[in-house]
């Protein structure tokens, strides 16, 4: 054993021990010599066992003991039969161990999961593997690296891999160097693939042009592989429709190319696949193959109108401009936007696109240089739901205005008659009512004053009128108001009216809803005419065949607000928040003149200064990094533009429509004004370079080659790939320059699905051109592998000094790594020196005479009674009697009787005095 200590300053602790020595020649304590220096001797060792406490005192001792970790592949590549094979051999090895040995399992695949952590052999009990996390994938490192930090450090650890070496998530070879330094050794166990000994058809992949001229004729190349000789159908689908299919006979290990010839004219993207359906196979999950296609030409305009055009004349101004208009709805696949130019939104609310579509949109410009102009109107930007939204994300204003506006409280009012329990297009109106109520809730900020009053013939305050302070108490409130009862307006008019009496808000504005005839036995119009003279306004909502149309029309004439009617609830959630804009006074009515601000690209060539003058605009705020071009005399956004990712994107905050725009609509440089901007959006300059992108095992490879007009190499340029995955999420990588005009970079294909990849040139921190290819991974390279990687399995253990292939009684040799236990004292140290403390403190303090030393000796050690004679005479025993009488009576008290000290006492008295004085004299010196 070796003894080793880990903090050498707390060792200036035995100073101490020369301080105490000091103490001890100068102490006034009355002890005899030899009590002195033992108390020294004591406190010494007291002193030197607390100093290698503190300085973490530990003896280490090389160990014997053995910790075996087994790593299980049980990804989809492996048979499964050889799981059965692994667990018999992790009881043979445990068999040839001792008790004190260690012993751990793992199963991985695209995870590992830890199945029993290290422990002693006898404690541990090994029962049927797991099923893993991901197991279309193999993450060898990853197990690897758990493996060794979950290993004690006081054993001979080894790490049993039993795989079939095909791994595709990271690379286990540099995981083996770093157990190597922590004196880990790797024994690997070959297993079986799953289509080992076994026939096995595969698509190996689908090659054809990343994109092509509208019209030009092409090939596609299916490679194919096979393990045996059979025949096999390949069928060839375009957009998931049948194009062709061929008859082949494969070969046995041979790779087999058929070929498809094509031809597109309708541009944008198209997705490729073929399947085989092969005589005998094993897998079926690596039968198909993938691949993108792009037609290029004039991209197209992606035009998503509202549902409020009467007459659509931006759409008539760009048909006759030449633009390329495609109507639809964004797709939920990102490419499939890759044949857009730009998308244009006139006028659409929000709850036209699934959270889908608007990540597609959003990614869309961000990641694939699209562009996006979003048109203003009563159903657009904020008013239109899209606050907080992915779509508000790429746009150069937020939809909620965050400049200081007016204060504001507002009652809802909400019919809860029996008549609202009914269904409306498959919902309860009350439902709905609820619905809407709580998103104005969701709109208003903390400053914002909320009341909610619900009535049928009596009226039922829900909500006081006050800050809206707890979200959660008022929706909470508002869900739990239910139907019945008759109708009755007056009562609710009257407590809303009353709360507003209480509030000392700018604006004071109520929207009722209710969809049955007034029972009450007072009229609200002089009710609703006083709020109007006291500034508050009044906006009512006729709902369902049977409402009192004529009363409630009235009611918001009067109340100077508006009247809405409908026979759908599910309408009640946009008029609710239109209303709370209105009220907001985030929709600005009136007449407004368009101010320039500064120039731009977007407007070059457009007279702005001759632009008339508009009625009407959605409220937005510009966002940092945005470019407000066009105003209105209030500063307030008409026209805003930035650049978005690698895309640009455009807001325009007035209508196209005869309402707002209808000045603009006999605008000269009207059609100029809508081309420039467009023009600006979709962007053109694809730059002086051609890209590829290559796919093997779980890695993609991007390369570009920049060769000038001239035929030139063009070198030591910047190129960024944006690479959006399968999920939307996305990453940035820059492209190493590997040769001439030859530039490139890799990325991870773990994923299934579509890649889209985006290259831009960047120049002063800024994308100067740009182009944009597509990538599909038809299945995990789990199912390509069809042999044991044993090259990578025995590469493991030559680097760690371990063994492929082992026998279980090769895994329990002692002794080939330097393994030592350790084991701290500081502990044990402590507990020494209590006692010693206590000791120390005794030889001090207790002083104990001969006299008592003896008395204890005969109390502990008494001396055996000496027996009587056999016999005794009359004579004696009268002696005794007598004796006992004589003990029995009173003795005389002597009087006057001075009792001297005895010499030895006198001895004493002056020997101590001596010695006070000498300890006197020496204290003196």
């Amino acid at each position: 054993m070796i003894p080793r200590i880990s903090n050498y300053w707390a060792m200036l602790l035995l100073l101490l021990i020369p301080y105490t020595y000091y103490l001890t020649r100068k102490s006034l304590a009355d002890l005899p010599k030899w009590r002195n220096w033992a108390a020294f001797v004591l406190r010494s060792v007291i002193i030197l066992i607390l100093t290698l406490s503190l300085a973490g005192l530990k003896i280490t001792w090389r160990k014997q003991q053995i910790c075996v970790m087994f790593l299980v592949d049980r990804s989809r590549s492996v048979d499964p039969m050889e799981i059965q094979r692994a667990e018999e051999y992790i009881i043979k090895t445990s068999e040839s161990m001792t008790e004190d040995d260690m012993i751990g399992v793992i199963t991985f695949a695209g995870e590992p999961n830890i199945q029993i952590p290290p422990e002693k052999i006898s404690r541990v009990q090994i029962g049927e593997l797991e099923d893993p996390y991901k197991p279309e994938y193999t993450n060898l490192s990853s197990a690897i690296k758990t493996s060794a930090y979950v290993m004690p450090g006081a054993s001979q650890k080894k790490i049993v891999i039993m795989s079939d070496g095909n791994e595709n998530v990271d690379k286990s070879i540099k995981q083996a160097r770093i157990a190597r330094t922590g004196d880990i050794q790797i024994y690997s166990l070959p297993m079986k693939t799953a289509v080992q000994d076994k026939p096995e058809v595969m698509v190996e992949s689908l090659m054809g042009p990343d994109s092509i001229a509208s019209g030009q004729v092409f090939s596609l190349d299916a490679v194919i592989r096979s393990n045996i000789d059979a025949k096999a159908v390949v069928k060839l689908l375009k957009d998931k429709n049948y194009v062709d299919e061929r008859r082949v006979d494969l070969s046995r290990n041979k790779k087999h190319v058929v070929e498809f010839s094509q031809y597109l004219e309708t541009q944008g993207t198209h997705i490729y696949e073929v399947y085989i359906t092969p005589s005998d196979d094993t897998l079926q999950e690596n039968n198909e193959g993938k691949a993108l296609v792009l037609v290029t030409g004039r991209p197209g305009l992606l035009y998503i109108a509202g549902d409020n055009l009467n007459r659509d004349y931006l759409r008539e101004v760009l048909v006759n401009q030449g633009f390329e208009i495609r109507d639809g709805s964004v797709p939920i696949s990102l490419d499939q936007m890759r044949e857009y130019g730009a998308v244009i939104l006139n006028d659409v609310p929000a709850s036209e696109f699934s959270d889908q579509k608007m990540k597609v949109l959003e990614s869309y410009v961000h990641d694939m240089t699209g562009g996006l102009i979003m048109v203003g109107g009563e159903d657009s930007f904020g008013i239109g739901g899209y606050s907080e939204t992915p779509v508000e994300k790429a746009l150069p204003v937020k939809v909620i205005p965050e400049q200081e506006k007016r204060s504001l409280s507002i009652v809802l009012g909400i019919d809860s008659s029996g008549s609202m329990a009914e269904p409306s297009g498959g919902y309860r109106k009350i439902s709905l009512a609820k619905e809407a109520a709580i998103a104005v809730v969701d709109f208003l900020k903390e400053e914002d004053q909320l009341g909610i009053v619900a009535f049928d013939a009596k009226v039922k305050p829900v909500v006081r009128l006050g800050k809206v302070e707890s979200k959660a108490f008022i929706e909470d409130s508002i869900a739990a108001i239910q139907p019945g009862g008759g109708t009755n307006i007056y009562p609710a008019l009257r407590t809303a009216y009353n709360w507003f009496q209480n509030t000392d808000t700018q604006l004071k504005h109520m929207v009722l809803v209710s969809d049955g005839k007034s029972q009450q036995q007072q009229d609200p119009f002089p009710l609703a005419l006083q709020m109007a003279r006291d500034n508050i306004t009044l906006s009512t909502v006729a709902i369902g065949q049977n409402a009192d149309i004529e009363t409630m029309r009235e009611l918001a004439r009067i109340g100077q607000g508006r009247f809405y009617q409908t026979n759908q609830a599910g309408d009640l959630p946009r008029i609710f928040i239109r209303e709370t804009f209105e009220a907001s006074e985030f929709i600005n009515e009136g007449l407004f003149t368009p101010v320039k601000t500064q120039d731009s690209p977007v407007i070059s060539g457009v007279d702005v200064e001759s632009m008339p003058s508009i009625y009407g605009y959605m409220g937005t705020s510009a966002k940092d990094g945005a470019s407000v071009i066009i105003s209105t005399e209030t500063g307030d956004p008409l026209l805003a533009a930035w650049q978005y990712g690698l895309g640009r994107s455009v807001a325009f905050t007035s209508d196209t429509r005869a309402r707002w725009a209808a000045n603009m609509l006999m605008w000269e440089d009207y059609a100029k004004f809508w081309s420039q901007v467009i023009n600006w959006c979709v962007s053109e300059n694809a730059g002086d370079f051609q890209i590829s992108v290559g796919m093997s095992e779980d890695e993609g490879t991007i390369t570009v080659d920049a060769v000038d007009s001239q035929g030139q190499f063009r070198n030591f340029l910047d190129f960024q790939a944006r690479v959006v995955l399968p999920d939307f999420t996305s990453s940035e990588i820059s492209l190493e320059q590997i040769g001439s005009g030859r530039y490139q970079a890799s990325f991870s294909t773990r994923q299934t699905g579509t890649y889209i990849i985006t290259i831009s040139e960047i120049r002063e921190g800024k994308p100067i051109a740009s182009r944009t290819i597509g990538l599909v991974a038809a299945y995990s390279s789990e199912y390509s592998d069809l042999e044991v990687n044993t090259a990578l399995l025995q590469e493991l253990s030559n680097i760690t000094g371990g063994k492929f292939n082992p026998e279980p009684s090769e895994l329990v040799i002692r002794g080939e790594a330097k393994t030592w236990g350790m084991r701290e004292l500081w502990r044990i140290l402590a507990l020494i020196s209590l006692p010693l403390f206590l000791i120390d403190v005794a030889l001090r303090r207790i002083t104990i005479s001969r006299q008592q030393i003896q008395e204890l000796k005969q109390k502990l050690m008494p001396q055996p009674a000496k027996e009587a004679p056999v016999t005794a005479t009359l004579t004696q025993l009268k002696q005794s009697k007598t004796a006992v009488w004589q003990r029995d009576e009173p003795k005389p008290v002597r009087k006057n009787t001075v009792i001297s000290p005895s010499k030895e006492e006198e001895k004493a008295q002056s020997g101590y005095t001596s010695r006070l004085m000498k300890a006197k004299k020496r204290a003196g010196k």
